[in-house]
């Protein structure tokens, strides 16, 4: 049983990122969740059967299932609610199976590196021909720069497509670069041997490129941002030189691809264009529509995905904080400072790794939703929150150093 266990959760990160699903009128099943459940339940039942881990868990079932009566009542859209408890649920007691089995964070990143390279790959073909080639048994829709609703940045009257990656848009495939790119550094300057430290260099240059062709403005800031506080604590520690052979092959790979893509990144950044105005338009109406929710609903919101499967709410606020409080109100506000508390308690707290890995989930929490409203961003979320709570020693050694 030892071996289907420390497999279930290697093949359960592989498949996390995939949207493949079972759909319904209000709801899905996403085929990851069986593998999320076998991994759970192989973790819990190697958990109980150790003499040093009796624990009582009545507790926190009671908690549970509060939590998830009082979402079923208070909320204008209970199928989307429940959904969301559900994906948000079994995230939770996923990253809790890998805690509680000892995971190392090196390996932890190796899989997850790992999962990420299809999707990258596929940014790239999609950059190079520009379509998305759907598959109903990968969960990837097609898409088209010509066909309305599409992702994609207008210059001078040309639709040029984003890179969706296998995720649902762009912005995701952005965010779980800005994960994935210091992952792979950290993977490659503490590598053993030179061979996978080019190995692992290879693989973040090529997550840069498939991060400039997202054209993910929030990811973008969010990988400066990690650079910065990267490159100051290595040249603090006087061990800049691990960022040598990764550090060239990114600085390559970022000056091909702004070549690439100079036109559609100068309207990025500078927000001109038809397209890029009626963005800002709907996140400004984004903020009004959530505010409005609050004011309406102050005390427990209008309940989770609210905003996706009620048309009369208006557009989904970008801003996460102000998402949360329509959603959840007041108690739900309360409720998740509390539960920050209890998780922070509970962890051991290293402030390396801890801006390391809460500067892109900050950045990208200011500046869109997906991380609390799409399962592809919880999923990435967990992700996080795994790599901050578990141990490794050669990735200590380095933050410590």
């Amino acid at each position: 049983m030892e071996w289907l266990r420390n497999w279930s959760w290697r093949l359960t990160m592989l498949a996390l990122p995939w949207q493949t699903r079972l759909m319904f009128s209000d709801a899905s099943i996403y085929v990851t969740w069986f593998l999320m459940i076998l991994s759970i339940g192989l973790a819990f039942q190697a958990h109980r059967a150790a003499p040093s881990n009796k624990h009582r868990y009545g507790t926190w079932i009671g908690v549970t299932v509060f939590a998830l009566i009082l979402a079923s009542v208070f909320t204008i859209f209970p199928a989307g609610t429940w959904q969301w408890w559900v994906q948000v649920l079994l995230l939770g007691f996923f990253v809790w199976s890998l805690i509680i089995s000892k995971v190392d964070a090196r390996e932890f990143l190796v899989w997850s590196v790992i999962a990420i390279i299809p999707h990258v790959l596929l940014a790239v073909q999609q950059g190079v021909t520009q379509e998305v080639i759907g598959s109903k048994w990968l969960g990837i829709s097609p898409q088209l720069p010509e066909t309305r609703g599409v992702a994609v940045v207008d210059v001078n009257g040309i639709r040029h497509l984003r890179a969706y990656g296998g995720l649902p848009y762009p912005n995701i495939l952005g965010g779980w670069l800005a994960f994935g790119f210091p992952a792979a550094i950290w993977l490659a300057v503490t590598a053993k041997h030179r061979q996978k430290n080019i190995i692992w260099s290879c693989v973040a240059a090529l997550f840069i490129v498939a991060l400039i062709l997202s054209h993910s403005r929030s990811a973008w800031l969010a990988i400066v941002l990690i650079i910065v506080l990267l490159g100051y604590h290595l040249y603090k520690t006087q061990s800049f030189y691990r960022l040598k052979i990764p550090a060239i092959l990114s600085v390559i790979a970022l000056v091909f691809a702004l070549t690439w893509q100079w036109p559609m990144l100068t309207t990025r950044v500078t927000g001109e264009g038809r397209l890029e105005a009626r963005s800002i338009t709907e996140r400004v109406s984004g903020i009004e529509a959530g505010i409005a929710a609050f004011k309406n609903h102050p005390l427990f919101g209008i309940g989770h995905n609210a905003f996706i499967g009620v048309d009369n709410q208006g557009p989904i606020p970008h801003q996460i904080p102000l998402l949360i409080l329509a959603e959840t109100g007041l108690i739900g506000i309360s409720g998740i400072v509390l539960l920050l508390v209890f998780v922070f308690r509970a962890i051991p707290f290293d402030k390396r790794r801890f801006l390391l890995i809460a500067t892109p989930i900050v950045m990208i929490a200011l500046l869109d939703h997906y991380l609390w409203s799409y399962w592809s961003g919880q999923v990435l979320a967990s992700f996080c929150v795994i790599w901050y709570a578990l141990e490794g020693q050669d990735i200590d050694k380095v933050l410590k150093s």
